[in-house]
């Protein structure tokens, strides 16, 4: 009795300071050869239950640190992919916005925390001041990441890098620029000579409307944009913004000229958004109990420009994320410059320099490049070839699955019943047909068009939380009030000054 009094004892003073000693160690100190009574079975017992200890300690220790990424959203291959190849490795995911994201970095680098591994943030000079300041993690240790990263275009590599260092590695790249519609094209009795070239002939373009397609356009129900001329007035206006932003931290000097230039840019867009046919968004497309009925192959566009089109050879088959997109994109340059820029947002993800699980970031990184879809990594990888469209080949097998089924059943009807299903036979065989227009996930046309591009543009990175609310005055009172163009350039290139010098 007293050697099984003995035995619970210990047992007990085990499952008191587990909890405690797990937080030091992963094991529990061995117990003194002081009892009379002990025999080779207790030893037996009191190994099993060390072992046991020490296996809870390790898994709380895991359950109170996983491995923790703040940023947007996790993708899908990540969410479950990670999980499966390295099922050891436990990682939550902590929600962090974009706006939110430099404030959260910066907190969490001031206070030295090991909170978060690995961050998500914006590209731009808070995240470049904070990778020259070495608030990173290199991640050269690993070998594929090295591999990958001297595949990447030096425009996205020098954002990732310090020196020798990979301080980070890409995540997103997004680009957009203002497009043009084939179809549109063609239905205006226009050709791809007819397109501007600079912003100023877009403007002209735009207020020659009338006179050179207003019959036309009518009979064909075609608008300049697809949106009202309210939002685009806006979006150019963002755009243009964006645009001589970025360029001024490059040459302040050239500051007078570039008012001047914006101040007959504005002038010019309320003009033409005053005068321009009015365009309404399309209604979605979709057929909702049907397979694939939200894809609109062989897409007839009822406006000509669209300010989302892009150069991404990943961005170019779909757009907005409905239909198949005919847009063909186009960089405009701007009246000073001798060159368009293609403007880029992204972000990078980077190691905490002061986690404690540097290792399994590293891991968890290697396994995001690795496994990066082609229609993302497009836009890095110099390496990445065409690439056929799952979804192509998808769709290619179920409307020939449903043609054959449709020619067995009517072989077998007759009258109308026969008429019905011989026209939806009809429009199954239309859609196939249409279905090489997204036969790439990335075309080789994509790929040539974007290598082009990056060669004959001045590339830059926009930081879209840097300034954006201290022009919501100055917006307003354009937008509102038609404040002329020449009061409203002074005004945003006096903020523009002012913010390029308290963020140096």
């Amino acid at each position: 009795m007293k050697k099984l009094n003995l035995l619970i004892l210990l047992v007990l003073l085990g499952c008191m300071f587990s909890t405690a000693l797990a937080a030091e160690d992963f094991t529990i100190p061995k117990i003194l050869d002081a009892d009379p009574w002990r025999n080779a079975e207790d030893d037996r017992l009191l190994l099993a239950s060390e072992h046991i200890y020490a296996r809870s300690a390790l898994q709380e220790k895991q359950m109170l640190k996983p491995l923790q990424v703040a940023c947007v959203n996790l993708e899908s291959f990540m969410d479950a992919g990670f999980t499966e190849a390295y099922p050891d490795i436990v990682v939550k995911h902590r929600p962090v916005y974009g706006h939110e994201a430099v404030s959260f970095f910066a907190e969490q680098i001031n206070l030295q925390s090991d909170e978060i591994d690995i961050f998500e943030v914006p590209i731009g000079s808070s995240t470049q001041k904070a990778i020259d300041n070495g608030y990173y993690y290199p991640l050269n240790q690993s070998e594929p990441i090295r591999e990958k990263m001297s595949s990447y275009r030096p425009f996205f590599r020098q954002v990732a890098m310090k020196g020798n260092d990979i301080a980070a590695i890409p995540r997103t790249a997004e680009q957009y620029t203002i497009a043009y519609s084939k179809y549109a094209l063609a239905e205006l009795g226009l050709t791809a000579s007819d397109m501007p070239s600079t912003f100023m002939e877009l403007m002209d373009f735009l207020l020659e409307w009338d006179k050179r397609v207003g019959d036309v356009a009518k009979q064909a129900e075609i608008t300049p944009f697809g949106t009202s001329n309210e939002q685009i007035k806006a979006d150019l206006f963002v755009m243009f913004m964006n645009q001589y932003y970025a360029l001024m931290e490059k040459d302040e000097s050239a500051v007078p000229l570039y008012e001047a230039d914006m101040a007959d840019l504005l002038d010019k867009l309320t003009l033409v958004c005053a005068t321009i046919p009015e365009g309404t968004e399309e209604k979605p497309y979709g057929t909702l109990h049907e397979a694939f009925g939200h894809i609109k192959v062989n897409n007839r566009r009822s406006y000509l420009f669209s300010e989302r089109g892009s150069f991404h050879p990943g961005r170019r088959s779909f757009f907005y994320f409905e239909s198949v997109s005919d847009f063909i994109p186009i960089a405009l340059t701007l009246p000073s410059q001798d060159a368009p820029v293609l403007f880029f947002e992204g972000t990078l993800f980077i190691v905490n320099p002061y986690s404690s699980q540097k290792e399994q970031a590293i891991q968890w990184l290697t396994y995001y490049m690795n496994h990066l879809p082609a229609k993302d990594a497009a836009a890095f990888d110099r390496g990445e070839l065409p690439l056929e469209s799952e979804l192509y080949i998808a769709m290619k097998e179920y409307y020939t699955s449903e043609m054959e089924r449709l020619e067995t059943r009517i072989e077998a009807a007759k009258g109308t019943v026969k008429s019905d299903l011989e026209a939806e036979l009809q429009m199954r065989q239309d859609r196939l047909c249409g279905l090489e227009q997204i036969k790439w996930e990335v075309s080789a046309q994509g790929l040539a068009d974007y290598e082009w591009i990056l060669a004959h543009s001045t590339v830059l990175w926009n930081d879209p939380y840097l300034y954006s609310d201290s022009f919501v005055p100055t917006g307003g009172k354009y937008f509102a009030e038609g404040l002329p163009g020449k009061k409203v350039a002074q005004e945003i290139f006096a903020a523009y000054e002012m913010i390029l010098k308290e963020s140096r």
